[in-house]
């Protein structure tokens, strides 16, 4: 039988009412996070100015990190990844700089 993941959302706004932040958690079923997704917002335009998404081991453990940067045109300019072994303890990463 499938098991189903459950989701949670967070959206956070200024006092204008611009959307600055947004989070979305989904979870193993019957467990911890599974992977985790905040994204940034540049309050006067709404563009997306960073990603950053985080994975988890069923035992609630970071596998990875991945973050990306954005410029006011939406185009990536920069991409950073970090991966961490079965305890927590970073074993690797990856930049990526875009012009």
């Amino acid at each position: 039988s499938e098991q189903q993941r459950s989701l949670a959302e967070d959206f956070h706004f200024d006092h204008s009412g611009n959307l600055i932040k947004y989070s979305k958690v989904l979870y193993h079923p019957n467990s911890g996070p599974f992977l985790e997704e905040t994204q940034e917002y540049d309050p006067a335009n709404q563009s997306l100015t960073r990603r950053e998404i985080t994975g988890y081991s069923t035992g609630g453990k970071q596998t990875c990190i991945d973050t990306l940067t954005y410029n006011a045109a939406g185009e990536v300019t920069s991409r950073e990844s970090i991966f961490f072994d079965e305890n927590g303890n970073p074993i690797g990463s990856r930049n990526c700089a875009h012009s």
